[in-house]
């Protein structure tokens, strides 16, 4: 039998994330794992420094991150 459930270390960091991010945890955690499982090998994938989720960027070093709101620069997945 599986175990389907969340490790309980990582409910807070998961909490305090989402509610910093002012979203439902469900869909946050959805967000979080969309972006870890498409990998689109096409194009490279970036993500923002400082929320980690993914960003569009043109030039490799900055980009805008819809969660932060603002232009932030960028690490490569």
């Amino acid at each position: 039998m599986r175990n389907n459930k969340i490790k309980v270390d990582l409910v807070p960091i998961i909490n305090n994330k989402f509610k910093f991010e002012e979203k439902i945890m469900s869909k946050f955690v959805e967000e979080i794992l969309k972006t870890q499982l498409i990998n689109d090998d096409d194009e490279p994938e970036y993500c923002c420094s400082n929320c980690r989720m993914q960003v569009e960027v043109a030039d490799g070093v900055t980009g805008y991150c819809e969660h932060c709101e603002s232009v932030v620069f960028v690490e490569r997945v």
